[in-house]
């Protein structure tokens, strides 16, 4: 039997179907090495999921959970996704997972897999983890910049804990501990909102700053959805890959999370443009049509155009480099180490 047969990984990502489908790409590329994938997530999402290939069948085990309700009707009915739900109601989507956490125990402690890949909201996996000892990969939809700029020596209390005394300004420069050029931070407007929503406490009862900084402290390893090629300073995400597979110049105009940090990744890499905006983060028509007509029609867009088309033959485009990534991870999933 070939040695990989006997890997088992349990896949936990988040209930947005970014994660999802990034979890489930992953869980595929391990079953065509023949590593045995169990995927967890609930009924109706697993049903809103690609097909797995046929010949993959027998790798990849749906396992499926009912989400518990909540109290006072604060989800909708048959809401199983951040796509199911208003984003002010996100609070309540944690609250509800957290609810799985005695299932999923159940479930590991039954199958006791060699690892577990999860994403940024069960940290109670850590508990179920070390009680078996199972080692835990974290496996990140952020760019390797953004985990950068929350688990940065500087900005991590002595227990590994992610601190909640930081200030938003400290968001609007780049973290001092990266022996890096790059300039990529977040504007005032946008630090203030990425510091509530990354320290504040809610209907969870854990902020997302704890949960994911406890996961990343008790983890084997972090898996980044990114490159060397792309962030080697550093080593909304996956639809900029997505589009750059393609060839096509980016305009940006971030919102929220991580957003403003990939944006200005691309930018700084001549990869893109920004839409400019004032200091509170307003924005016109103008300000749009200009930035398409820089990507469009200006000697800037010429210069992105080729540039995109360098970075599409040299990383985005490039499948042996893709497998080769997958060949290492598998490597470490097998013996621990990675090359």
């Amino acid at each position: 039997m070939d040695k990989n047969e006997d890997i088992h990984v349990v896949m936990l990502p988040w209930l947005a179907f970014g994660h999802m489908i990034s979890f489930l790409d992953l869980s595929v590329a391990l079953a065509r090495s023949r590593i045995h994938v169990s995927f967890i997530s609930t009924p109706r999402n697993i049903q809103r999921l690609p097909k797995i290939p046929p010949n993959l069948s027998e790798f990849i085990e749906f396992v499926s959970f009912p989400l518990p309700k909540l109290d006072a009707n604060l989800l909708p009915d048959n809401a199983e996704a951040t796509i199911d739900i208003l984003p002010d109601q996100m609070e309540y989507l944690k609250a509800t997972c957290d609810l799985l956490q005695e299932p999923i125990k159940n479930f590991i402690a039954k199958k006791l897999p060699n690892w577990i890949l999860v994403d940024f909201f069960p940290c109670w996996v850590v508990d179920i983890a070390q009680d078996l000892k199972i080692p835990i990969v974290t496996y990140s939809m952020t760019t390797a910049i953004t985990l950068v700029f929350f688990w940065s020596p500087e900005f991590l209390g002595e227990d590994g804990q992610s601190r909640d005394i930081r200030s938003p300004q400290d968001l609007t420069v780049h973290p001092t501990s990266v022996n890096s050029p790059s300039q990529v931070a977040y504007r005032n407007h946008e630090a203030i909102d990425m510091h509530n929503v990354f320290y504040a406490m809610d209907a969870s009862g854990i902020p997302s700053g704890a949960r994911l900084a406890k996961l990343i402290q008790a983890s084997r390893g972090v898996a980044i959805r990114t490159c060397l090629e792309l962030e080697a300073d550093y080593s909304g995400w996956g639809s900029i890959l997505e589009a750059m597979q393609y060839g096509h110049v980016l305009v940006f105009l971030p919102f929220v999370i991580d957003q403003p940090l990939n944006a200005r990744l691309m930018v700084e890499k001549s990869l893109g443009i920004e839409v400019e905006r004032d200091e509170h983060g307003s924005f016109t028509r103008n300000d749009i049509a200009n930035a398409l007509r820089k990507a469009m029609v200006s000697e800037e867009g010429k210069k992105l155009r080729a540039r995109t088309e360098e970075a599409v033959d040299g990383v985005f485009g490039d499948r042996k480099l893709h497998d080769e990534y997958i060949v290492k991870f598998v490597e470490y999933l097998k013996n621990g180490i990675y090359q």
